[in-house]
């Protein structure tokens, strides 16, 4: 019995399953929407009926066959923005936030410690 004909990557056929070419057009758009910061990645996973793992390959797969680097997109909705403050170049003011969150530390330790003498003196023994 002869063997197997073996396809090679030189005539550009690829082995396996034949590429679902209007799947594939549905998830670049999908990955622009991603870019373009209109929705998240788990938001594009979710639409796309796929894993955000499965969406996360996809995405890594299209960059590496492409030769295309794909760019982090800007997170959408996220609160970290609110709780980290802007980065300043002023010594001054970088001082000054040191000096308030020392004073609030000093603060807060001597609330603390009231706190354990008044637990230690009205728990039962």
């Amino acid at each position: 019995m002869p063997a197997a004909k073996q396809v090679s990557s030189l005539t550009g056929k690829r082995r396996g399953r034949p590429e679902n070419v209007q799947e594939t057009a549905r998830r670049v758009a999908m990955l622009g929407r991603v870019q373009a910061g209109e929705i998240s990645n788990a938001e594009a996973a979710k639409e796309l009926g796929i894993s955000y793992t499965a969406w996360s390959g996809c995405k890594a797969n299209y960059g590496k066959r492409n030769g295309v680097v794909v760019a982090e997109p800007r997170k959408v909705g996220t609160r970290a923005k609110a709780i980290v403050p802007a980065p300043t170049s002023d010594l001054r003011e970088l001082v000054a936030r040191f000096e308030v969150l020392e004073r609030f530390g000093i603060e807060l330790k001597a609330r603390l410690r009231g706190l354990v003498r008044f637990v230690e003196k009205r728990a039962p023994r």
